[in-house]
C-alpha cells in the first residue's frame, strides 16, 4: 500500500510592513473637517521637498491634499479665495534671483546690525528664547523667518501663505542658503495644523490686511497652534503715515494692498481675546531701516548697531512676543 505523500503547505509571504509615519504629520490637521489624524500617501518617485511623500489624507472626510511642483503642500480648504488674487499677482512678478542677493547682502552683514533692523531676533534675544521649530503665516518670502534662522534661533522653519508664486520662489530663496522649509499653500483663517503644533508662530505685516471680527479670529487661531508667537506690524504712528504718504505720492498708490495699521492697544486686546499674554514689545523704526540699506553701499555703517529711545519718536511697525499657555 502506497503512502501518500502530503505536499509542503506553501509559505505565505508575509504582509508588506507598512512604512514608518514621518514626523512632521503629527502636526497636521485636516483644514475641511478639522479631523487630527492623516496619513501619508504611499511613497513614489519624485521630489517633493521637506515632505518626501506625494501628499497627505485626512482618515476622516477622505480629502487628499497633493506636493505640487516646488515641493508645496496643498492643504486649501474649499471656498472663494478670490480675495486672496492681488497677492498672486504681486508675488509672481517678483524675482527670485534678486530677492537671494538682497538677502545675501542684508543678512552678510554684522549680526548686532542686522537685529537693529530685524526686530524678532532681537526680542526673543531679549526674552532667552530659541525654538526647535517655527511657522509663518501669509509668509511672502519668508524674511522673517530667514532672519531667526540666520542668527541660529530655530532649527525647523515651516512656512505657509496662500500665494503659490510665493512658496515657489521662497523655496529657492531658502534653498540658496542651505535651508529646507516645509512649505504649505494654506488659508490662514483654517490653519491645517494642531493646537500647539509648533513653539513658535510669527507673522510680519498680516493682520493689518483684517478688520474687527475676523481680525479677531485671525489671531485666535494663531495663537491656537503654538506656545509662542511673534508678531510684527505697522502701527498707526506719524512715521508711518508720512512714510505712506511718500511711498503712495512715488508709485501713484499704495502697493500692499487694504491695510489699517494696528496700535498696541489694540493689539493687546487682540491677543488677550486669543487666550495669549503679551510679554514684551518692541519697535521697527525708519531711522534704523534707512541706516540698514545704506550700509549696503557703505559698510562703516554696521558700527552703529545702537537704538537709542529717541528712536522711538520715528517708529514704524510694533513688535510684540506673547505666549499662549498651550
Amino acid at each position: 500500500m502506497s503512502v501518500k505523500k502530503k505536499s509542503p503547505a506553501k509559505k505565505t509571504a508575509p504582509a508588506p510592513r507598512a512604512g514608518k509615519a514621518p514626523a512632521w504629520i503629527g502636526k497636521l490637521r485636516c483644514p475641511a473637517c478639522g479631523h487630527g489624524t492623516l496619513t501619508a500617501l504611499p511613497r513614489r518617485k519624485g521630489d517633493f521637498g521637506a515632505w518626501g511623500v506625494p501628499g497627505v489624507r485626512c482618515g476622516k472626510c477622505r480629502q487628499a491634499y497633493p506636493v505640487v511642483e516646488g515641493g508645496i503642500l496643498q492643504m486649501i480648504p474649499q471656498g472663494d479665495l478670490s480675495r486672496y488674487a492681488y497677492w498672486e499677482q504681486l508675488h509672481s512678478a517678483v524675482d527670485p534671483g534678486a530677492t537671494i542677493e538682497a538677502y545675501r547682502r542684508s543678512f552678510g552683514q554684522r549680526q548686532a546690525f542686522v537685529e537693529s533692523y530685524y526686530c524678532l531676533p532681537r526680542i526673543s534675544r531679549r526674552l532667552g528664547w530659541t525654538y526647535r521649530d517655527s511657522v509663518e503665516l501669509g509668509c511672502g518670502w519668508g524674511v522673517y523667518s530667514m532672519s531667526l534662522a540666520r542668527a541660529g534661533m530655530v532649527k525647523e522653519v515651516w512656512l505657509l501663505d496662500i500665494s503659490l508664486s510665493a512658496m515657489r520662489g521662497t523655496g529657492k530663496v531658502y534653498q540658496a542658503f542651505g535651508i529646507k522649509p516645509f512649505l504649505i499653500q494654506g488659508e490662514i483663517h483654517s490653519l491645517p495644523f494642531k493646537d500647539g503644533a509648533f513653539d513658535v508662530s510669527l507673522s510680519g505685516g498680516l493682520y493689518e490686511h483684517f478688520v474687527g471680527e475676523e481680525q479677531q479670529a485671525l489671531v485666535k487661531e494663531n495663537c491656537r497652534i503654538s506656545k509662542r508667537v511673534l508678531c510684527q506690524v505697522p502701527e498707526g504712528s506719524t512715521a508711518y503715515w508720512i512714510y505712506r504718504r511718500l511711498v503712495t505720492w512715488k508709485f501713484g498708490k499704495w502697493p500692499f494692498g487694504f491695510e489699517v495699521p494696528l496700535t498696541r492697544r489694540r493689539l493687546r486686546e487682540l491677543y488677550e481675546a486669543g487666550g495669549a499674554k503679551v510679554l514684551a514689545w518692541d519697535f521697527h523704526n525708519l531711522a534704523s531701516a534707512v541706516l540698514f540699506h545704506q550700509a549696503r553701499k557703505h559698510a562703516w555703517l554696521q558700527a552703529l548697531s545702537w537704538r537709542p529711545g529717541a528712536l522711538y519718536l520715528v517708529r514704524h511697525d510694533a513688535v510684540l512676543a506673547a505666549e499662549t499657555g498651550r
